[in-house]
């Protein structure tokens, strides 16, 4: 295992020892590592340094094993901590092996000493290390869960996609999605009003995209950039992006019927939606990156948005994605064909609804 992959916090064992001084014993043997060594004189201390210090190891000598309730508090202090509790024997005493998660015998000569040791030191490492990546892998998947769905967060994290937020080009579907006359609604709301309306109504949308297999790429103040195949594509993003915003269409009629009595109008909302090449990955510097997808079916979708209100229709498409999608779904060919900052006229179509089969 590489270095990076290591715990970034050193290991700690805790070493009780008896008038014998284990320690000469012990501390010879014990293999080079990143952990830290702390003795404590007597069972009576060792309560206090188990609380205090929380070691990940505990050793305790065999003088020890009759002690009664002090080493009983040793030995609840380690299961609190999940500490391992590691009885010391010189082979002559007679203990209840059960009573700990290990006994080792400190007479059998420094290599087969230093041998058991470095297994046992080992296989904590071990272990603290799977409880730190299975943390790291918590944490990571919270902050996936925000930008992508499930299926998409689950593929990255078993590595299935190990260089998809490296930076690639790929073939993508965008998804621009805009509320109509937003700053007429804020000016008739207290701000904090408009910020929660704002975010559950986002809510339920970020949940279509989700829901559709798609990512949440940007918050744009009242719009929203979603991308369907990026980063992990398969061959139904088009189709999956059709099926959202439709979603959302028929989300945005139940929505209307039964908004908050603050929002005096319906609701009213574009989307633009445009296929081909990108490119995607993660851009900026140390201190800041972001997962950003580039390209002309951005840009084209965003464009396409802005044109639902002149059209007079919530749904735009473009030529590209119109010809994927084929006889799946029902459309008709605008008159506004000319996009600003394209040379060539773009095929735009409105989006009906999906074909029923």
């Amino acid at each position: 295992m590489n270095e990076s992959a290591h715990t970034p916090v050193k290991s700690k064992i805790l070493l009780v020892e008896s008038s014998k001084k284990e320690s000469s014993i012990i501390q010879p043997n014990l293999p080079a590592g990143d952990f830290e060594l702390v003795t404590v004189d007597g069972i009576e201390n060792a309560v206090a340094a188990v609380l205090s210090g929380k070691p990940d190891m505990i050793f305790v000598s065999a003088e020890f094993a009759g002690a009664g309730e002090k080493l009983e508090q040793v030995k609840q202090a380690s299961r609190q901590f999940g500490s391992t509790l590691v009885l010391l024997s010189g082979g002559d005493a007679d203990v209840d092996a059960a009573q700990y998660d290990d006994v080792v015998r400190t007479d059998t000569g420094n290599t087969e000493l230093a041998h058991r040791l470095g297994n046992l030191v080992e296989l904590k490492r071990a272990k603290l290390e799977l409880e730190w990546m299975k943390q790291r892998l918590k944490n990571d998947r919270k902050l996936l869960t925000k930008y992508f769905s499930e299926d998409i967060v689950e593929g990255i994290l078993q590595d299935e996609h190990a260089n998809s937020l490296s930076g690639k080009h790929q073939e993508a579907t965008i998804m621009f999605f805009d509320v109509r006359r937003s700053t007429t609604i804020a000016e008739n709301l207290e701000p904090q009003i408009f910020a929660e309306f704002l975010s559950e109504f986002f809510t339920d949308i970020m949940d279509l995209v989700y829901g559709n297999h798609g990512s949440v790429n940007k918050l744009l103040g009242d719009g929203i950039m979603s991308t369907f195949g990026c980063p992990v594509p398969s061959e139904h993003d088009v189709l999956n992006a059709a099926k959202c915003a439709l979603q959302i269409r028929n989300h945005l009629a139940t929505f209307n019927d039964v908004r908050p009595d603050y929002i005096k109008e319906p609701i009213r909302v574009g989307m633009g939606i445009a296929t081909g090449k990108v490119f995607a990955g993660n851009i900026g510097s140390v201190r800041r990156m972001e997962y950003t997808v580039l390209g002309d079916p951005v840009n084209l979708a965003s464009r396409l948005e802005s044109m639902t209100k002149e059209a007079g229709v919530d749904i735009l498409i473009d030529g590209n994605t119109r010809h994927r999608l084929g006889n799946l779904i029902k459309c008709r060919k605008v008159a506004h064909s000319g996009v600003r900052g394209k040379l060539q006229e773009i095929e735009i179509y409105s989006l009906d609804e999906l074909v029923k089969r």
